[in-house]
């Protein structure tokens, strides 16, 4: 189990009022700390790189790079961080891929707000969120 430090996360999403909403869910503890927040796939690399965070969350459909690309590339360069995926879109797929990618696993927009927070801290854990 981790120490008492708070586990460090960083979302990505496109959308401003979604991070915020996020964002708000995960500070509802003292065990969660947002690091960062990004409106790009190239943003959050940028940030993962330079906070080197516990945990990203990030929703598949950002609007500069694809979600398989800006997983490869968080992974290759910072392969402790976990990545979960917060799909948007309804019938967003879970493909298959995902988890041979590096996803640790996905947050339903129908989850709880305690959901989140839990899956955050079981990501890091090695106890994972919805299987990817």
């Amino acid at each position: 189990m981790r120490s008492h430090k708070p586990v460090r996360v960083i979302i990505g999403s496109r959308y401003t009022l979604f991070r915020e909403g996020v964002k708000a869910m995960l500070l509802a503890g003292r065990t969660i700390e947002v690091i960062g927040e990004a409106g790009t796939a190239k943003e959050t690399i940028a940030l993962a790189g330079r906070h080197k965070p516990d945990v990203v969350l990030m929703d598949p459909d950002m609007p500069d790079l694809s979600f398989m690309e800006t997983v490869r590339k968080i992974n290759a360069s910072f392969p402790p961080v976990k990545i979960l995926i917060m799909p948007l879109e309804d019938g967003h797929p879970v493909k298959p891929g995902y988890a041979r990618a590096g996803v640790a696993g996905y947050i339903d927009k129908h989850d709880r707000p305690m959901q989140l927070r839990s899956a955050v801290l079981h990501s890091v854990s090695g106890r994972g969120a919805h299987a990817a």
